[in-house]
């Protein structure tokens, strides 16, 4: 996987696989929002596996994959602290 990657600096970032091997379709974005409480950040991801898979298995192994991501991306905010 290549990620082509775009910033707009504490506002958003939004990701697309370029070489489509193993996914069909792998796009997404990270979106930042201020609040009073500190950030908001919604994650967005459209994928579609390039593999012929029932659609039940494959929906469970990208929500356990993204779910182990988002934990280790908030270990990884917790560590840093308030940056």
């Amino acid at each position: 996987m290549i990620l082509a990657v775009h910033e707009t600096p504490y506002e958003k970032i939004t990701f697309e696989d370029r070489l489509r091997r193993d996914f069909e379709l792998y796009e997404g974005s990270w979106t930042l929002q201020k609040s009073d409480g500190g950030v908001w950040i919604n994650y967005k991801l459209k994928v579609r596996s390039a593999l012929l898979r029932p659609a039940f298995l494959e929906r469970g192994i990208l929500e356990g994959s993204i779910s182990a991501f988002m934990r280790e991306v908030r270990k990884e905010i917790v560590r840093r602290g308030n940056i």
